[in-house]
C-alpha cells in the first residue's frame, strides 16, 4: 500500500463532527447572540427614559424655584408677595422673573441654547443658535389669601409618540 493511501485511510477514521451537530451548535449561539441584542436595545430604551424624566424633574423643579424667586422678589420690593403670580396658568423662564399668561402647557415650549440650557422662547428675546426641544413647561397658581399652590407642569413627547407629563407641586406661604 502506497503512504498516501495510508494518510488517506487514517484521515477517513478520526471522529469529527457531524453537521447536525455543527447546525445545533450554531442555533444556540444564534439564540444567545438574539437574547444579548434584544438585552442591550431595552437598556437603551431605557437610559432615553430615564434620561427624558431627569431632564422634566428638573425642569419642572426649575420652575418651582422660578416662582419662589418671585414670591421673594415682591417681598423685597414691598410689593403683594404674589404680584405677578395671581391665580392661572403661566410660562416662566430662567432669564426673566416675569411671567407670561398662558392657557395650556402646550403654550410655553422650551429651546435649548448654545450652552445647552433650557429657556422659553415666550419670554424675552429668542438666542441665535438655538435648537427646539420635545419639552414644554407651565406653572400654574391657585393663590389663597396667606398661600399659595403652586404646580409646575413638564410635558414632552417620547420617542414612541407618546406624550409624558411630569408634575411637581409645592406651597407657598405669605409670611409677611
Amino acid at each position: 500500500m502506497s503512504r498516501a493511501l495510508k494518510i488517506k485511510k487514517n484521515c477517513l477514521n478520526l471522529p469529527a463532527f457531524s453537521l447536525i451537530e455543527i447546525m445545533a451548535v450554531i442555533l444556540i449561539v444564534s439564540l444567545g447572540l438574539v437574547g444579548t441584542m434584544n438585552l442591550a436595545s431595552q437598556n437603551i430604551k431605557a437610559q432615553t427614559l430615564n434620561e427624558d424624566n431627569l431632564i422634566a424633574y428638573q425642569l419642572a423643579q426649575e420652575a418651582l424655584e422660578l416662582a419662589r424667586q418671585i414670591r421673594d422678589t415682591n417681598w423685597i420690593n414691598n410689593d403683594d408677595w404674589m404680584l405677578s403670580l395671581s391665580s392661572g396658568k403661566y410660562c416662566v423662564d430662567y432669564r426673566n422673573a416675569t411671567t407670561s399668561a398662558i392657557t395650556a402647557v402646550n403654550d410655553c415650549p422650551l429651546n435649548i441654547s448654545s450652552n445647552n440650557l433650557y429657556f422659553s422662547p415666550v419670554i424675552g428675546v429668542l438666542e441665535s443658535n438655538t435648537r427646539f426641544s420635545n419639552f414644554y413647561r407651565m406653572l400654574e397658581t391657585n393663590v389663597a389669601t396667606s398661600s399659595a399652590s403652586v404646580k409646575s407642569i413638564v410635558s414632552w413627547t417620547n420617542r414612541n409618540g407618546g406624550v409624558q407629563n411630569y408634575t411637581v407641586e409645592t406651597m407657598l406661604y405669605d409670611w409677611r
